[in-house]
This record gives C-alpha cells, sequence and structure tokens, in this order.
C-alpha cells in the first residue's frame, strides 16, 4: 500500500520528533493534528506581542 505524504505531514512528524512522541495510528496523527491547530493561534499571537516589544528582532516558523 502506498500513502502520499503531504507537507502537513511531514511537518508533523518534525513535531512529534521535537516532542518525543511518536504517530503509530491515524488517531496518534489525529490528536497531534488537533493539538497543533488548537496551539498555532495562541503561538502566533505570543509572537506577535513579542516581536512589538523587542522591535521585530524574532520570527518564528508555525506549521
Amino acid at each position: 500500500m502506498v500513502f502520499k505524504v503531504t507537507e502537513t505531514a511531514r511537518q508533523l512528524v518534525q513535531v512529534a520528533a521535537h516532542m518525543g512522541m511518536e504517530i503509530d495510528t491515524p488517531a496518534a496523527y489525529e490528536a497531534l493534528l488537533k493539538l497543533v491547530r488548537a496551539v498555532r493561534p495562541i503561538a502566533q499571537e505570543s509572537l506577535r506581542r513579542t516581536r512589538e516589544e523587542q522591535g521585530g528582532q524574532y520570527v518564528l516558523l508555525l506549521l
């Protein structure tokens, strides 16, 4: 069986590796995807505030 690997899937694998998690089931993939989607807006807002406070010195790449 061949699976098409999307950029989102590649990024989630990277996130999982950073967190020491394994994505070994579809349920694990969906749980991590939900976590990333929930945290992203919070991280973006925090980054925006930090950038404003520090004069634009910081950049954070988000999924």
